[in-house]
């Protein structure tokens, strides 16, 4: 099974979920052979009906089909590391925290920024980090043509080496026990 992670992370952004569920982004999920989407729609309200009755509880999900596609949905849960395990691409808000986590995880990743945010660091961190090779992005308007890329054979990803979190820590020790 081809399976298609989607996460919005903390926030509301209803615009990608809804794009994610349109006809035209489906079936260019299908005709690279995903069988499955896995979405983490967060706090948003949302126009599908399906996503509607989602308990804001941690862990309710709701499963459906559309355009043959088998659809698992939810808010929340205490850890998305079991779903980005599971996913052959990851489809993340801009969030630096979605963005670490899935090239961490050494996962194709498709990045797409809000467009309805004030700040644009999440844009500029997306545009950096594509530059370097690590990911595509994009915005939900332009979703489909970036999916479409996917499909190149010569498309290649960097592997992600994950920084070193105490080298910091062992700097600031340092500066403080001068």
């Amino acid at each position: 099974m081809k399976i298609v992670f989607v996460t919005v992370g903390t926030t509301k952004f209803e615009h990608l979920i809804e794009t994610i569920l349109s006809d035209n982004i489906l079936d260019i999920l299908k005709e690279q052979n995903f069988n499955k989407i896995i979405l983490q729609i967060g706090n948003g309200n949302h126009q599908d009906q399906n996503l509607q009755n989602i308990s804001r509880e941690k862990n309710a999900a709701v499963t459906f089909k559309k355009k043959n596609l088998e659809i698992e949905a939810y808010r929340y849960k205490n850890t998305l590391k079991d779903d980005l395990n599971k996913a052959d691409l990851v489809i993340s808000h801009a969030g630096s925290g979605s963005i670490i986590e899935s090239l961490e995880a050494n996962k194709k990743l498709v990045v797409v920024c809000n467009q309805d945010l004030m700040d644009n660091h999440q844009f500029e961190l997306a545009e950096k980090m594509a530059k370097l090779d690590y990911l595509l992005y994009t915005t939900c308007s332009s979703l489909h043509s970036t999916l479409g890329l996917l499909k190149n054979p010569h498309l290649k990803f960097k592997r992600y080496q994950p920084g070193n979190p105490r080298l910091f820590g062992n700097h600031l020790n340092k500066i403080c026990l001068q």
